[in-house]
């Protein structure tokens, strides 16, 4: 069942609603997209307060599309409001965007010294450089998931309400194979969401409707210990309600993923980082014992699908930092990272960082 939420349809009318369960996130941010009958856009926008340290103040939150760029008007926000909802008419310029297709950014300016260059948050859909949601069907919209950074297409919106997970899925099925070809007929896989196999093998699992890439999937083999597990790609343009049949093909690579494992040395050795979240650069401070000083040390990064996007090399020193690169140098888009700590090639700890822009 839906929750309702507090928000405020801006240049329109405030309506009061119940709120709970937010993205602990120190910026706005947009959660869902949709046009009416006129196509006209409606974007729902969530900004959190609950944890104290997140109560910053707004000095403006601004709008930027291949259009242009306006300010939202901010004069019926109050502080005890979670998500509102915007047109055109909410903006101090009115501002076109493009049902066919855009790269629509959100603009936190925040008045706190931990932020000195705004947030930014962004959805791209349509046949633009890095939209994985190709077009959007008419009374679809575009909705981010809790607790994430997707979005997917939604058959059944809900603006100015709490977003669920209802419309917003097809489902895969197959078999899964191990690295041997053998048939994989138990386990507890996780893709985008847990996979099923009944008593014939066959897995079903639902997955979220955009443009995807799957390289691995989580294998939670232990209770509160996952594994990383690389399969061959599956790439697939998912849309609610349909069905995809692809077999899924483990490999030999595996990555400990996003829980702490235990090992020896666990209670000498450390690591942290700090600012967290951060929005240029990270620092990372490890505390090891003297015997392993002189080993050789590495930080790897991996984004929330498993794939390594980073590694830094270290040796004597014991502070290094992140300037959010990949490996080729380019820069990695706003989310959720982990990071695991190797000394010696022995995996010790793990953390979880968040990037914003």
């Amino acid at each position: 069942m839906k929750k309702l939420i507090n928000y405020f349809i801006i240049g329109l009318f405030p309506i009061s609603f119940l709120f709970s369960n937010p993205i602990l996130l120190p910026q706005a941010f947009i959660s869902e997209l949709k046009f009416d009958e006129n196509n006209k856009w409606i974007l729902e926008i969530n900004f959190w307060y609950d944890d104290p340290y997140l109560q910053q103040k707004y000095d403006s939150i601004c709008i930027g599309t291949l259009n242009g760029f306006s300010r939202i008007k901010l004069d019926n926000i109050k502080d005890s409001t979670s998500l509102f909802v915007i047109t055109s008419d909410s903006l101090i310029t009115p501002l076109a965007i493009n049902k066919d297709g855009d790269n629509i950014k959100l603009y936190s300016y925040l008045s706190t010294p931990y932020f000195t260059e705004p947030i930014i948050d962004s959805l791209v859909f349509g046949n633009n450089p890095g939209s994985n949601i190709d077009y959007l069907q008419t009374d679809y919209s575009i909705a981010r998931l809790y607790y994430s950074d997707i979005f997917a297409k939604d058959k059944s919106p809900t603006i100015g309400f709490e977003n669920d997970t209802v419309g917003t899925c097809g489902t895969l099925s197959g078999f899964i194979y191990d690295k041997n070809n053998n048939l994989v007929t138990n386990g507890n896989f996780i893709l985008d969401n847990p996979i099923y196999i009944d008593n014939n093998g066959i897995f079903t699992t639902s997955v979220y409707s955009r443009k995807v890439l799957f390289t691995g999937l989580s294998n939670n083999h232990k209770p509160g210990q996952y594994q990383w597990v690389r399969i061959d790609s599956i790439k697939l343009n998912v849309n609610p309600d349909s069905l995809y049949e692809n077999d899924i093909h483990l490999l030999t690579d595996l990555i400990v993923g996003i829980e702490e494992k235990q090992s020896e040395n666990i209670d000498v050795i450390s690591i942290s980082n700090y600012p967290n979240p951060f929005n240029s650069t990270t620092n990372f401070v490890v505390k090891v014992p003297t015997e392993l000083q002189s080993a050789a040390k590495e930080i790897n990064i991996y984004n929330i699908t498993g794939e390594k996007v980073y590694t830094i090399n270290f040796k004597n020193n014991n502070q290094v930092s992140w300037d959010g690169d990949d490996r080729e140098g380019n820069p990695v888009s706003t989310g959720i990272y982990y990071y695991q700590l190797v000394i010696g090639n022995k995996e010790y700890k793990n953390g979880k960082i968040i990037l914003l822009k």
